[in-house]
């Protein structure tokens, strides 16, 4: 969805002829929004135009300027350096923006770019034999995110958890178990210590490699359907789906469906059959693999020379099977950078097998959490889990709101989503692709640019609302009444906030809704302590309630979008 002042602008720049080569969509990528004011509300920088026409971009613009005829949708038009400059008519913009959005309210924003197209999109995907941890926190904070802001602007989307519960890390897990453990000691902690067994199995294995063969051994018999050792990995991955449920629970995440590795186990025969078949995989050192070298890119192993399957044949399996079952446009993965290379491999097999649509799989990478002193490492225990993190989010939630308001009704119930909200929010506070550093105080900030702060100025609207002691839908709103810079600022947030949703959505990146959300909050801040807005004249006063009405519609959508909740009071 284009801007639609960007439009009006852009038809009126061809119309001048000044720019004989110049096209609407070219002119309207063209179109700059000034961060300072004072320098106008659009701008097009005449930089681009110097070469094709042999002029100083001063020149261009001021030869636009005197051409141009401004629509009323603008009150002025100036030069600024190479820039032509253009100036919203504040007023006009004003009432317009907030009259369609009180009568539209979300659905203002909701702009069905995507046409029912189905998206699958696959995130979160933890691996069992391991704690639900912070490393697992970006897949599903992110994931999550996208499949709800898809979903509002009109895509089909099935959300998909991958769960890693086959391979390898299993025979591991067997013979620590089957060494050190028993059945009574798992079942006082059975998460800890499952756990710890397989800490405990990779620093054995620093001095006795063989029980790595070992464990392969014990793989390569489940994969045969040995009965002993299937009842031990059902119950192993019971014990941790129901743990996992708890913490999806907890952070009020869903999905369509929850399939595991496991479930394609039936399909990697007929993978490998057709990966053959189509001479795309050969032998080579007693494995089989996807020769890429004409690709720059390494071999993908698809079958262990013991002919055990991996976790890339059981993609290729799940691909197929996938897109015969849902028959999707695009299949996302939400999955960390570091698989960047795997993920353009797998992709690259599913083309070489004569399936176009491999072109429409796309990995939507991120950046990993990291300690002071390096990666998180399950097989050494170097993990934070997750239920802990939430857990002192809650108390320092909680603390606040005791120090704050002690009086609150359901303090521990708004306190869980304050802190949840804390831990959501951090995720997004910059772009996906970044690192995150692990930092106790950083995550659990409740001040400056935080989910809290917005969460508070939603309630902080609310609560001047209900002051306000009538019903929203009696409100009469002359906008027209609505002169400050502080109020015109303001509204251009609100009207900005749907070409950051559409971006959003095209470059997978919930951080612009995120930082979308910071300056409206900051804006409206600004706007409410700077003005009365109860105690003036009525027709003022209905105005600015209008339009901390209309804040608080988007404050609430656009936190609903990054999956964090609104209390409707702190």
């Amino acid at each position: 969805m284009s801007d639609r002042y960007k439009i009006i602008l852009a038809e009126e720049i061809i119309k001048t002829n000044c720019i004989p080569s110049l096209i609407p969509e070219h002119c309207i990528e063209l179109l700059e929004m000034p961060n300072d004011s004072n320098l106008g509300d659009y701008a097009l920088p005449c930089f681009n135009f110097s070469k094709t026409l042999k002029k100083n971009p001063q020149k261009i613009a001021e030869d636009l300027m005197n051409r141009m005829t401004l629509s009323s949708e603008f009150s002025e038009i100036k030069v600024i350096g190479g820039y032509l400059n253009f100036f919203l008519n504040k007023k006009l913009f004003i009432k317009d923006t907030l009259t369609e959005l009180l009568e539209k309210r979300e659905n203002y924003y909701k702009l069905n770019i995507g046409n029912n197209e189905t998206i699958l999109l696959e995130y979160s995907s933890p691996n069992i034999a391991k704690p639900f941890s912070v490393s697992h926190l970006r897949s599903t904070n992110i994931g999550n995110a996208l499949y709800k802001i898809l979903t509002f602007l009109g895509y089909h989307v099935i959300g998909i958890n991958h769960v890693g519960d086959w391979g390898t890390q299993f025979g591991k897990l067997i013979v620590a178990y089957k060494r050190w453990g028993s059945a009574d000691f798992l079942k006082k902690d059975p998460i800890k210590n499952l756990f710890n067994l397989y800490v405990q199995f990779h620093k054995e294995a620093e001095t006795n490699p063989s029980l790595v063969d070992e464990a392969r051994e014990v793989f390569k018999k489940m994969e045969e359907k040995d009965a002993a050792l299937i009842d031990l990995w059902k119950w192993f991955t019971t014990v941790y789906l129901n743990d996992f449920k708890r913490i999806y629970d907890a952070l009020d995440v869903k999905f369509d469906h929850i399939t595991g590795e496991s479930f394609y186990n039936n399909h990697v025969a007929s993978i490998i059959e057709l990966l053959e078949s189509k001479n795309i995989a050969k032998i080579n050192e007693g494995a089989l693999i996807v020769d890429l070298a004409a690709f720059d890119m390494p071999p993908l192993l698809v079958k262990k020379s013991d002919a055990s399957s991996l976790y890339a044949t059981r993609d290729l399996a799940a691909l197929l099977y996938r897109k015969k079952e849902y028959k999707f446009s695009k299949i996302l993965y939400v999955v960390g950078s570091e698989q960047k290379l795997y993920f353009k491999q797998l992709f690259k097999t599913i083309e070489l097998l004569g399936f176009e649509w491999g072109k429409s799989c796309t990995h939507i990478d991120f950046g990993l959490f990291h300690f002071k002193d390096g990666k998180m490492a399950s097989r050494t225990g170097n993990i934070v889990e997750l239920e802990k993190v939430i857990t002192k989010a809650n108390e320092l939630a909680l603390q606040t709101i005791n120090e704050k308001n002690p009086d609150l009704e359901d303090k521990e119930i708004v306190a869980e989503k304050v802190a949840i909200g804390a831990i959501k929010f951090s995720d997004f506070s910059s772009k996906r692709i970044k690192d995150v550093l692990f930092d106790w105080n950083e995550m659990l900030r409740f001040d400056g640019e935080t989910g809290p702060y917005l969460q508070y100025t939603n309630v902080r609207i609310l609560s001047l609302l209900r002051k306000y002691e009538k019903d929203i839908e009696d409100l009469d709103c002359e906008f027209s009444k609505l002169e400050t810079i502080d109020e015109f600022l303001l509204v251009k947030e609100l009207y900005n906030f749907r070409t950051i949703l559409v971006k959003a959505a095209s470059e997978y990146e919930p951080y612009y809704i995120a930082k979308g959300l910071i300056d409206i909050a900051k804006r409206y801040n600004k706007f409410y302590t700077s003005h009365q807005i109860l105690k003036v004249k009525k027709s003022i006063a209905e105005a600015r309630i209008g339009l901390s009405y209309c804040t608080h519609i988007i404050l609430n959508l656009g936190l609903s979008l990054l999956g964090i909740q609104a209390p409707s009071q702190m």
